[in-house]
């Protein structure tokens, strides 16, 4: 019940939005992770690594797919 109502919120949002705002977006947040990441580090290693790791995993799927 909840997930239909969500779905007919965001569907519409979703299709309004050009899919490169979205890579954009996702690019943006990849690197504030990555550099999020890398202020952590000297912390936490495991968070910074993984920080670092979600925000080049985002950055490169984008950057792959906009590629293609």
């Amino acid at each position: 019940m909840i997930d239909e109502l969500v779905w007919a919120v965001m569907d519409p949002i979703v299709e309004a939005v050009p899919d490169v705002v979205w890579g954009a977006l996702i690019v943006f947040a990849g690197m504030a992770a990555i550099l999020t990441g890398a202020f952590v580090v000297e912390e936490s290693a495991r968070v910074g690594a993984a920080l670092i790791g979600g925000g080049v995993l985002a950055v490169g799927g984008v950057l792959v797919s906009w590629r293609r």
